[in-house]
């Protein structure tokens, strides 16, 4: 039995970049530039720290294993709840 909290994430590490390029180029636009900027160049109101990645040993130690993050998205962008498919409302021509 376990109780506490648990956090979940896919395996591996992604910045925001690394997940925009990502899905740019799973759908066809790898032509598309993505800048990269650093967290501090942010016009936030609350501070972000400079890394942040879900621990996940808790949930590792029970057994729990993801798939890698990329598998994930590739998955999800296939799906038919992804508003890139083309045949969906919106999509991608």
């Amino acid at each position: 039995r376990c109780s506490g909290l648990y956090h979940l994430a896919n395996a591996g590490e992604a910045t925001w970049w690394d997940l925009a390029r990502f899905c740019l180029d799973e759908t066809g636009h790898a032509d598309l530039v993505v800048e990269r900027i650093q967290t501090r160049d942010l016009d936030v109101a609350a501070e972000r720290p400079a890394w942040s990645v879900l621990d996940c040993s808790k949930a590792a130690s029970k057994g729990v294993v993801l798939r890698p993050w990329r598998d994930a998205v590739r998955a999800y962008l296939r799906s038919e709840e992804s508003p890139l498919r083309a045949d969906a409302p919106g999509g991608n021509p």
